[in-house]
């Protein structure tokens, strides 16, 4: 491991030491910072919130052909909460 090419750290900051992509310190976490923070193209005006299991928690519609997607998370792979705001 060469360590997290946002911040150098060679430590994920998970509670079991897994790597993920977007690390991010749980300091970061608590900053309010969203994990991400992007547009999604949907050209047919809806999007749905799906699990790895593929189980879908959450359909919306969208008015537009995107929309603005914000995660946030307690800055662990296996967070104990996630806030998803849409808009």
């Amino acid at each position: 491991m060469t360590g997290c090419h946002t911040c150098g750290t060679k430590n994920p900051g998970t509670k079991g030491g897994e790597l993920f992509l977007d690390h991010r310190s749980p300091t970061a976490a608590r900053a309010n910072k969203p994990l991400f923070d992007g547009t999604l193209r949907t050209p047919r005006h809806k999007f749905d919130v799906v699990t790895v299991p593929d189980t879908v928690i959450m359909s919306r519609s969208a008015p537009e052909d995107t929309v603005r997607i914000r995660i946030w998370t307690d800055g662990y792979l296996d967070s104990d909460f996630v806030v998803i705001g849409i808009g």
